[in-house]
């Protein structure tokens, strides 16, 4: 069954309200500033993926964090196993969410700069965003 869409957040935080799992994403970035004194930087990825109707097969998504150039992961969360869920009508498109946080030690990565935050579902990369690194001032 072919993927409808696929779309990335790189937020600050995620909430997921208990009663009907909707997501809201808090302080959207596209630059993260990091204090001149932090070893870490950590941030959340929103990913939402949907299917047309009727797709019932096991998926694997993984979010990964690459240089710029695309030839180097400098961060990835562990692979999930996934089926599209569809509470309101199993006839229509299903949808799935997922909340991936990160926190990238930044000493192996020297200077700072963009990063490509990419989402690879079933071994493809489907969708991508930048990030922008930044050191503020002291």
């Amino acid at each position: 069954m072919p993927l409808l869409s696929a779309n990335v957040i790189i937020c600050e935080s995620v909430l997921v309200e208990k009663n009907t799992d909707v997501s809201s994403a808090i302080r959207i970035l596209n630059v993260l500033t990091i204090s001149p004194y932090a070893l870490v930087a950590s941030f959340r990825v929103l990913t939402m993926l949907s299917s047309a109707p009727g797709d019932f097969a096991i998926h694997v998504v993984q979010v990964q964090m690459r240089t710029a150039e695309g030839n180097a992961v400098v961060a990835a969360a562990p692979e999930l196993p996934f089926v599209y869920g569809n509470r309101i009508d199993p006839s229509g498109p299903s949808a799935f969410n997922l909340t991936t946080e990160f926190t990238i030690d930044l000493v192996p990565l020297g200077a700072l700069g963009t990063y490509m935050i990419w989402v690879i579902l079933d071994g493809s990369s489907v969708t991508g965003t930048p990030l922008t690194l930044r050191r503020g001032q002291a």
